[in-house]
């Protein structure tokens, strides 16, 4: 209707095969190689499902609600070898699996001076390794994104040249699948970050932004190597010129 849409879509991708999967090797003497490639490693395989709604409800206020299913095949896995105490470790397209959840968005103009912007997302993943499959990380390796996250953006038009913007996010904790897999556990995070903007010029902006106000530090993912690194607190200022 004039004030509805409803929208559906399928996809497929499949990312090309890197370097890194096909052709890498590492060792710590030669000729005793830890990890290695797989110079028949397939691509990935993506398969997207996605329905959604629309609602403009009047002239301030519009909403939006996602559904998503997901289908993956052929991901990377690591293979356990044979050669000396299950190495060397090479890549293989072990693992399998699905994700799907939903999306929900709102756009609220609250005044002609001021828009407000929400949103939510609900992801949950399930993933394993196919028969026959030795992989070292039991197809959990993919666990890094949190089930629950929820983005809440202001804008503010203080005046013709002032403006003043804000984002608060939160994210909830990484799944205990993850966890499962290194001692570094990531608590849920709530930041917010603001900025400042004048408009000195038609052409030149001044800007002040603080990120990550609400805490000093914060960690956000499982990292790869043994020493995870958080993000800090920061401000700084920007200037914009446009011509």
């Amino acid at each position: 209707s004039r004030r509805q849409t409803v929208w559906g879509s399928v996809s497929a991708a499949q990312p090309t095969p890197s370097r890194l999967e096909r052709g890498f090797a590492a060792s710590l003497v030669p000729g005793f190689v830890l990890i290695q490639g797989n110079e028949r490693f397939e691509s990935e395989d993506l398969h997207a499902h996605e329905l959604g709604w629309r609602l403009q409800t009047g002239e301030q206020l519009s909403l939006s609600l996602v559904g998503f299913y997901n289908k993956y095949d052929h991901l990377r896995s690591a293979e356990r070898g044979t050669v000396f105490m299950g190495l060397p470790i090479t890549f293989g397209n072990g693992a399998r699996g699905i994700s799907y959840g939903l999306e929900l968005s709102a756009i609220y103009d609250a005044a002609l001076w001021w828009r407000i912007r929400a949103g939510y997302t609900a992801l949950r993943k399930r993933l394993h390794v196919k028969t026959g499959s030795t992989d070292q990380n039991r197809a959990k390796a993919e666990y890094h994104d949190p089930g629950h996250s929820l983005q809440l953006q202001s804008s503010m038009d203080l005046s013709d040249q002032v403006e003043l913007n804000g984002v608060l996010r939160y994210t909830s904790k990484l799944s205990d699948v993850q966890a499962t897999l290194s001692d570094v556990h990531v608590p849920s995070v709530l930041q917010l970050d603001l900025s400042l903007v004048y408009k000195l010029t038609k052409n030149i902006e001044l800007s002040l932004v603080g990120q990550n106000l609400l805490e000093h530090r914060h960690r956000e993912f499982v990292p790869d190597n043994p020493e995870p690194r958080d993000i800090e607190r920061s401000v700084y200022g920007k200037i914009t010129w446009r011509h």
